[in-house]
């Protein structure tokens, strides 16, 4: 368990890292706070020593305290994201253009989603892709 939790660590680190992201939850936190807690999905990791694949998210704000706007452009992001995993790169793509462009203009996270989505429209991933960055397939 203890090297379980230690990959799991360190996939959340290189996140927090490489995405510029301030606060990140498992998906069975974000399961139980997503009813007081704005979050949008960041990532897909795989977690080795567990042999799983887990969505992690950035916390982004406490529900109460949102504007109508930021929950609009945590949507556009999420729809992005969905179609991302659902090996929908153009619309990826599409919506993660306009998202960058006109709403988030500094969000590292976006931009590399974007540049993933991208480079899987160009190429895509083999059937066995599971969402997760940096994941070693086999083509």
């Amino acid at each position: 368990p203890y090297f379980a939790f230690t990959l799991f660590a360190y996939a959340f680190l290189s996140l927090f890292l490489d995405d510029g992201t301030s606060i990140l939850l498992s998906d069975s936190t974000y399961v139980e706070a997503k009813k007081r807690l704005l979050c949008r999905p960041i990532d897909r990791v795989n977690v080795g020593g567990l042999r799983q694949t887990i969505t992690v998210y950035e916390l982004l704000a406490n529900r109460e305290q949102v504007s109508e706007e930021l929950f609009q452009d945590v949507h556009e992001y999420t729809r992005a994201f969905d179609a991302y995993l659902d090996r929908d790169f153009a619309s990826a793509v599409e919506i993660l253009q306009k998202y960058v462009a006109c709403v988030r203009q500094t969000d590292k996270a976006a931009e590399k989603l974007l540049e993933n989505a991208i480079t899987y429209a160009a190429n895509p991933p083999p059937a066995a892709w599971s969402g997760a960055s940096g994941e070693q397939v086999k083509h």
